[in-house]
């Protein structure tokens, strides 16, 4: 039965990237269909810059705490139980916007995303949020 369980707090976290991602359905177990990441966040921490992805949808499914999101133009907060879609080619970033640890389980659809922020450091995500927020208005 253990090939068929993935258990809390197990999962392949790539190299340091700067932030919690424990991928829990990597895409070669479904054939680059999709991926499922779990992730992490301590408060006040961006998770990734602004950015937009070619080929992949994300669906994010918050699952404790605050977690802030901008979408294009749009930005929100939002708390357990909400989904949040990222349709490809529209720049999009999320970040911890309580003072308690938050978490989000994420749906990558298509082409698994394969993590290219190899030098990102939590330390500078205030600056980079406002930086990211500001260039994409």
């Amino acid at each position: 039965m253990d090939d068929y369980l993935i258990r809390p707090d197990t999962g392949h976290t790539p190299g340091e990237i700067g932030f919690a991602a424990l991928h829990k359905v990597q895409s070669a177990l479904t054939e680059g269909r999709f991926a499922i990441v779990e992730h992490p966040i301590v408060p006040g921490v961006l998770v990734a810059p602004m950015h937009a992805h070619s080929r992949e949808d994300e669906f994010c499914i918050v699952l404790e705490g605050q977690i802030g999101f901008r979408i294009g133009e749009e930005e929100a907060v939002e708390g357990p139980g909400t989904v949040v879609v990222k349709p490809r080619g529209i720049l999009h970033t999320f970040w911890n916007a309580g003072e308690q640890p938050a978490a989000l389980l994420e749906i990558i659809s298509l082409r698994a995303l394969k993590p290219t922020l190899t030098s990102w450091s939590p330390s500078s995500a205030a600056a980079m949020r406002t930086a990211s927020l500001t260039s994409a208005r």
